[in-house]
């Protein structure tokens, strides 16, 4: 089987970026290699204008849709996340140490189903305090949105007219 198809595959696949260690080794391969058919698939892929290309993050690679093709896609992509969850996930980045009560008032009784698949996908963290849980977004939270802690202090300062609670 021809190697950069084999890296595609492993890219499209992966549910998260992969590094190209983690490549070489799935593929017991030369993680020299690797890189080299790895950027001979990222080139393909722009010489052809594919709706694809291969998104570097940090050390990882995977392959992703261009945005230009998002609004094309929308009609027939499954949304990874319901807007409810994503209300949710961005109120404990933007409290962090947020009880469980917090959640209860500010989203009503559903707001456990999301927290339980946060937590499952370990993109928050949860901390028995007192009767209560305490929730936290975790260091996989920033890889997977591709965002900074940095990022989410300006937005919030942003939105709240300079004050971060």
């Amino acid at each position: 089987m021809d190697l950069r198809a084999r890296i595609e595959a492993i890219l499209y696949a992966s549910e998260h970026p992969v590094s190209i260690s983690d490549m070489a080794q799935i593929l017991n391969e030369d993680q020299n290699l690797v890189t080299k058919e790895l950027r001979k698939l990222s080139r393909s892929l722009d010489e052809r204008n594919s709706a694809l290309y291969v998104k570097r993050s940090g050390i990882r690679y995977k392959i992703q849709l261009r945005k230009e093709y998002l609004e094309t896609v929308i009609p027939v992509a499954e949304p990874e996340f319901r807007s409810e969850e994503l209300l949710i996930i961005t109120y404990i980045a933007a409290h962090p140490n947020c009880k469980r009560g917090d959640l209860r008032t500010n989203f009503g009784e559903d707001y456990g189903d999301a927290v339980e698949k946060f937590s499952r996908l370990g993109l928050i963290s949860s901390e028995k305090y007192r009767n209560t849980d305490l929730y936290r977004i975790t260091k996989k939270f920033y890889s997977y949105f591709n965002i900074s802690e940095n990022d989410i202090q300006k937005t919030i300062r942003n939105d709240t007219g300079g004050e971060v609670n």
